[in-house]
């Protein structure tokens, strides 16, 4: 067991740091996921696993990146719950305010926006989403990445696929690094790797180095969920300054949104 601090911005709390010890076995287990014997699906799992699942905001936004201005599409539909969504509240960090299921809104200059959808439902339930798009002006350097195949919950013997979209549209003299970290149940980071022998690791690195222009879709997770891995994961991945450390440099390092889902999975 080994103890780290480290910490990693996201785009609710700007930097989260967590110190906890953190089990290398599992580093094996989501990183070698074909180790596992063949693991049959439980039938008490597979069907109404999550029938009284809280209310939860989710949304869509297209495109998810461009050049300004920018009209941008905000669509609320992907929310869900026990209780039908009766109210959408839009909040933008330019300070526009927004509401119902699906809205417009103009970005006039570049910049990397938060916006944050509120959902309330039928019995006065609340919940809360944030996400990050970027918008770039005419010349500049247009970085984005999107996390793409992740459902909200798993249950055991269900295939877990997660895919990173990256496009980098920038000059020879202007380079990035791409870090990606899964946040795991207990709070603790692996952060993934340049090594296919070693994809996870506890110590904070970036995946990929040196970047000017890129257009590609990485495949980081395709196992087959076994028992004993439950508990919400999340994912991240953000664009940062070349040979910065965001663990340690924070927010002023950033140079794309922050790409960030969670999904639950079952323990059993």
């Amino acid at each position: 067991m080994k103890t780290i601090n480290c910490c990693f911005k996201n785009p609710i709390q700007n930097v989260f740091t967590f110190r906890a010890a953190i089990p290398l076995i599992l580093v094996g287990l989501l990183g070698h996921a074909c180790v596992f014997a063949e693991t049959a699906p439980n039938p008490r799992h597979t069907r109404g696993l999550f029938d009284l699942a809280p209310l939860e905001a989710d949304f869509n936004m297209s495109p998810p990146s461009g050049i300004a201005p920018l009209q941008v599409t905000l669509d609320a539909s992907a929310s869900w719950g026990v209780a039908i969504a009766s109210d959408y509240k839009w909040s933008i960090s330019n300070g526009q305010e927004l509401e119902g299921e699906k809205s417009e809104v103009i970005f006039e200059e570049g910049g990397t926006y938060t916006i944050t959808l509120t959902v309330t439902d039928l019995a006065d339930n609340t919940a809360t989403v944030e996400k990050t798009i970027t918008v770039t002006d005419e010349g500049a350097a247009l970085v984005h990445l999107e996390i793409q195949g992740l459902k909200r919950r798993y249950a055991v013997g269900e295939t877990l696929v997660l895919d990173l979209v990256e496009l980098v549209q920038s000059s020879r003299f202007e380079r990035f690094d791409l870090w990606v970290a899964i946040q795991l149940p207990t709070g603790n980071l692996l952060f993934r790797t340049a090594l296919p022998m070693m994809p996870f690791s506890p110590i904070p690195q970036p995946f990929k180095t040196s970047v000017d222009n890129s257009t590609k879709t990485h495949r980081l997770l395709d196992f087959e969920l076994p028992p004993g891995l439950g508990g919400e994961y999340t994912f991240y991945a953000v664009y940062v300054e070349e040979g910065k450390d965001p663990t340690k440099d924070g927010l002023f390092v950033q140079r794309s949104n922050m790409a960030l889902k969670k999904t639950t999975l079952a323990n059993e």
